[in-house]
């Protein structure tokens, strides 16, 4: 996990132009949660939702399967975290990125579980079919 997230992270530094990753966090399949922009830097992630949204990205491709159980308990505790801290609401809402714009993301065996969850809020008002591109070069303060 942490050699792909290394390769992320390079990716959205050297390719994007961005001073780290544009996400939040990111969730390896042995439960580890890596911190990137974290819960006070803005994120670049979804266009039109990084000045009020957090992300959490699974590393891997669930098209056809789903995260381990180490990974989706790892969010769960992730975002009870997040409440009890208060950096996010007790009545906060999941998406999947397609639910922001037009991607396959997180895949369809994912998003086949998120949407059967009690907080799961599905499609956003604003929703971008463009990628998300454009220099986020803002340092977290």
């Amino acid at each position: 996990c942490s050699q792909r997230m290394r390769y992320w992270q390079n990716f959205h530094m050297d390719t994007r132009d961005w001073f780290d990753l544009g996400y939040s966090f990111l969730i390896g399949g042995d439960g580890r949660v890596y911190v990137a922009r974290g819960w006070d830097a803005e994120g670049a992630h979804t266009k039109g939702h990084n000045k009020d949204a957090l992300a959490a990205s699974f590393i891997g491709d669930f098209s056809r399967h789903l995260p381990t159980p180490r990974a989706i308990w790892a969010l769960h505790r992730l975002l009870q975290c997040g409440v009890a801290l208060g950096k996010i609401s007790a009545d906060y809402t999941i998406h999947g990125h397609r639910d922001a714009g037009c991607t396959s993301c997180p895949g369809d065996a994912l998003y086949g579980y998120i949407s059967r969850w009690a907080n799961f809020g599905g499609r956003l008002q604003k929703y971008v079919c463009s990628p998300p591109g454009g220099n986020n070069r803002s340092v977290p303060h």
